[in-house]
């Protein structure tokens, strides 16, 4: 959620459009890629954030561990990013 965010106001402040894909064990943010924790599983999205800081399009991304399911829902337009 946090890079998500720093995604946004990254686009933003550079007045440019920034990248967001998420797969099962890694993700890759305006080109730098990380890697999840091995225990860790999300489902595979990919977005981006215009000049704006508006998202590209609403969506819900599901990541589990061994013991725990979360959501991460991206509303559209403004792209706010909230967890359940």
């Amino acid at each position: 959620m946090s890079y998500c965010v720093l995604m946004q106001e990254k686009a933003f402040i550079e007045k440019r459009e920034t990248s967001v894909e998420i797969f099962e064990d890694h993700a890759i943010f305006d080109g730098e890629y990380y890697e999840f924790d091995d225990s860790i599983a999300c489902e595979t999205l990919s977005f981006h954030y215009n000049a704006k800081g508006n998202i590209s399009k609403a969506n819900t991304l599901e990541c589990n561990d061994q013991q725990n399911t979360k959501k991460l829902i991206f509303q559209l337009g403004s792209g706010r990013v909230r967890i359940e």
